[in-house]
């Protein structure tokens, strides 16, 4: 675990940023999302494990990030993750990234 922040006053905080350079801090905050993601993989494993071998494998499922400006656009992304992740479920359970 990170050690803990001393933040208690004013001159504490100022302290903290001042230690740190603000991409520091960004690049901090971006990797609290690949550690969850990780973790729930780690705890999809040892459910497996508890289960017994033969069970489904579960899968991690990447859907497309990016830009969608009007409503087509939005139904064409739709249908494209709910084709991959439809495809994906039936060899057995999903996590979605």
């Amino acid at each position: 675990p990170p050690p803990p922040l001393a933040v208690a006053t004013d001159a504490d905080l100022l302290r903290a940023l001042d230690a740190r350079p603000l991409a520091a801090w960004r690049s901090e905050l971006d990797a609290v999302d690949t550690r969850a993601g990780r973790a729930l993989e780690e705890a999809a494993a040892r459910l497996q494990e508890k289960d017994g071998p033969g069970g489904p494998p579960t899968t991690a499922v990447e859907v497309r990030r990016g830009t969608l400006a009007d409503e087509a656009e939005v139904r064409d992304w739709l249908r494209e993750q709910e084709e991959k992740l439809l495809a994906a479920v039936r060899k057995g359970p999903v996590i979605v990234r």
